[in-house]
């Protein structure tokens, strides 16, 4: 039996009955717009993966909007969005990557995962924006294990291949649910 989605907020997040993602399908893209039933509320969702020389980020991003009449610059009347604040939730899921993280000497006990593993991290937002991430600065890393995330010093370097945002956002409209993931620089990052 399949339960009408709408607002059900706060009491469980919009997507507690959703199917869990562990890692990203090739289709799954790093930017989609949806749009409630009645055409008047929208939602931009985006994934991305950024290196910098001094900092490294993922994560997954939402700007809610709604459509209403405004004015342009010459005071002409006009309808465009507007950003306004909307119930979000999101859910990311965060996948190790095997190389760079280190692995203990084999002592024959039990398998080592090579740093391979994942960490999922949920939050709730009201607002017209909000995001989540993780990242790393300076003279630190981040490395996903399956005890959760784990900074040490080392350097500016985020030990992470992928990430899998499930993505609600629930306004008066309507109730409007995506998935982006991010898992390489070169293809989430390009101008093409």
């Amino acid at each position: 039996m399949t339960q009408p989605r709408g607002p059900r907020f706060p009491q469980a997040p919009a997507f507690a009955s959703e199917p869990q993602i562990v890692a990203p399908p090739m289709s799954v893209s790093d930017k989609m717009t949806l749009y409630t039933e009645d055409g008047q509320w929208k939602a931009d969702f985006r994934a991305w993966k950024d290196y910098w020389l001094f900092y490294a980020s993922i994560g997954t991003k939402v700007d809610v909007y709604h459509r209403e009449a405004t004015h342009d610059v010459w005071g002409n009347k006009t309808t465009d969005w507007v950003k306004r604040p909307a119930t979000i939730s999101i859910k990311n899921t965060y996948q190790g990557s095997i190389a760079g993280s280190p692995k203990p000497p084999d002592t024959g006990d039990t398998p080592q995962s090579g740093g391979l593993g994942n960490f999922v991290e949920v939050s709730e937002f009201y607002g017209n924006h909000a995001e989540l991430r993780m990242w790393a600065t300076g003279f630190f890393d981040t490395t996903i294990s399956v005890a959760g995330p784990q900074t040490n010093p080392a350097g500016a370097k985020l030990d992470i291949s992928t990430v899998v945002g499930q993505i609600a956002v629930i306004t008066p409209g309507g109730t409007m649910h995506g998935v982006v993931g991010a898992s390489s620089y070169v293809s989430d990052n390009s101008a093409w």
